[in-house]
């Protein structure tokens, strides 16, 4: 008897000593960051924002009376850090001797133009030429200053 209480004593120690000094269970896997979740919304905004540009240029340039030698499009891009959506309408209007050439950038959701560029075919500099209130003196400069909100 004695037999069996000792040796119900080491093994009783032994599984103690295992418990008490094995590793801890490893820790579940974190869980995958939501890069699918962060696309999709994302993919969801760009096209919310292709939607609403489309619908804006149609509104404010399609719907108008046509206008005799004008040409314009537009290119539209939903800004993921400003979480806003942009439009650039690019106009070009053709008279008998000379053309202008006009850039604007709008916030879509405001309905609110950010930057302006004006020129005249005949003259050296725009007549207009203004990003966020800063002047530029070049369509170069005007698309360099403008280039952020179309690419972030």
């Amino acid at each position: 008897m004695r037999k069996t209480i000792v040796l119900g004593v080491l093994l009783a120690s032994a599984i103690w000593s295992c418990e008490r000094h094995a590793e801890p269970p490893p820790a579940p896997p974190a869980a995958p960051p939501a890069v699918r979740d962060t696309r999709v919304a994302t993919y969801e905004l760009q096209e919310k924002c292709a939607k609403d540009a489309s619908v804006w240029y149609k509104h404010w340039w399609e719907d108008g009376p046509p206008v005799a030698g004008l040409i314009s499009n537009y290119t539209n891009h939903y800004n993921a850090k400003l979480g806003r959506c942009f439009l650039i309408v690019d106009s070009t209007m053709h008279g008998k001797k000379a053309y202008t050439t006009a850039k604007t950038l709008i916030d879509v959701l405001e309905n609110r133009d950010l930057a302006v560029f004006d020129k005249w075919s005949e003259m050296d500099a725009p007549t207009q030429c203004e990003v966020a209130g800063a002047s530029c003196l070049s369509a170069t400069e005007w698309d360099v200053l403008t280039k952020p909100y179309m690419e972030e």
